[in-house]
């Protein structure tokens, strides 16, 4: 059963060409946020760089596919809910685009 979101505040994404990496790709990690400590600031293989969820690291290692890719999203838009993490909702538009969106910047999660 799909879940759905409206966002209550507008959201721009901050970073255009964020880190995208696969199972077991190695990271370059780095520090993590000193407001969000739960996120990790890391390098994937090809160099782009983003934010990468504690969970998702092992070592130097990523242990599941991740795509850091923000969504924009305007005022009073349903999005589809898929999961959310430390914060943020990973979210679907109707069109397909996905992404992540601060979860401050949205709704209740409805059915």
């Amino acid at each position: 059963m799909q879940k759905f979101v409206k966002v209550v505040t507008a959201y721009t994404a901050l970073y255009p060409n964020p880190i995208v990496v696969k199972k077991g790709d190695e990271l370059k990690v780095g520090l993590p946020d000193p407001e969000q400590p739960d996120w990790f600031w890391c390098a994937g293989p090809d160099g782009r760089c983003g934010w990468v969820p504690k969970d998702y690291i092992d070592g130097n290692v990523v242990n599941c596919d991740y795509s850091a890719v923000e969504l924009s999203a305007a005022e009073g838009e349903q999005l589809v809910f898929l999961r959310e993490i430390y914060g943020w909702a990973f979210c679907q538009r109707e069109n397909g685009d996905v992404g992540w969106i601060p979860l401050t910047n949205l709704g209740e999660v409805s059915v």
